[in-house]
């Protein structure tokens, strides 16, 4: 839990599913043999989207859900696979790692028993059961939300988590875009690796964004730190949610995103807000 900074009246949640990112730096022994050298462990997932916001904005603000991190989800990152090839241990793979776990949005709203001037809420799904409980559970939520941007890689996001934020935002990345998935967001930002920055409503594309063609490193992450730095521009830069506010969320996200893949590890923005 983190107490709230009198500087800014404003608060924003994050809520998903937790990950390390584990790297593991190799090296070759005297007989030809790869051998893992140092591991490395960086905040993927949820986390990584929550560090990132920390970075940009500072921790006064912020809430995570779910507040005790049930069991450890991790992600290896071998360099000796063909194309840094990621893959989950055989604990990771199941979809329903979290399905005990739940989040408390309500209860965090209530902590600082306050009105807030502005609020946010990021759902980090990785279909992983933090967010994907099919029941009634989450049919609580009523608290409305100045705007909810999601990121959900599998589209597996219960939509009744955000169903009372006023404006509804969903970042999806190459092939996850669905035109019917998309309905249930006001906007959509669609993100390709390299490729430009595409900004829908109503399934049409209205505004690209170019993005540099920075010399990548390592590109594990990139998409939590795009979450996280539209989450963070919208909730301290911006009154009103409009075309030309989320074109100048996308090009904060974009630089920062610029920074984190020259990184040889899953890496937090210093860009600051």
């Amino acid at each position: 839990m983190r107490e709230h900074h009198m500087e800014h009246n404003d608060l924003i949640i994050v809520c998903g599913d937790p990950i390390k990112d584990v790297y593991l730096k190799e090296c070759v022994d005297e007989k030809d043999k790869i051998r893992t050298e140092e591991i490395i462990i960086r905040p993927g997932g949820a986390l990584n989207v929550l560090e990132n916001i920390a970075s940009i904005i500072g921790i006064e603000s912020l809430w995570f859900e779910p507040r005790e991190i049930p069991q450890d989800l991790y992600t290896i990152i071998r360099p000796s696979m063909v194309g840094r090839e990621i893959f989950l241990t055989e604990q990771s793979k199941k979809t329903k790692h979290y399905v005990e776990s739940n989040i408390d949005i309500e209860s965090a709203i209530q902590y600082f028993e306050k009105e807030f001037d502005r609020t946010g809420l990021v759902l980090a799904d990785y279909n992983k059961g933090m967010l994907n409980r099919s029941d009634l559970f989450y049919d609580d939520v009523q608290y409305e939300f100045d705007f909810c941007i999601v990121d959900s890689k599998y589209r597996s996001v219960n939509i009744n988590l955000f169903k009372t934020s006023k404006v509804k935002i969903w970042h999806a990345t190459n092939q996850e875009y669905c035109s019917e998935f998309a309905k249930n967001f006001d906007w959509v930002f669609h993100t390709n690796a390299e490729q430009p920055v595409v900004l829908k409503k109503n399934n049409k594309a209205i505004a690209t964004l170019e993005v540099p063609q920075t010399q990548i490193n390592n590109t594990c992450g990139a998409g939590d730190t795009f979450t996280a730095s539209i989450a963070s521009f919208l909730l301290r830069k911006v009154e009103e949610i409009n075309e030309e506010t989320l074109k100048q969320a996308a090009q904060f996200a974009i630089d920062c995103c610029q920074e984190v893949i020259k990184e040889p590890y899953t890496a937090i923005t210093t860009a600051k807000l």
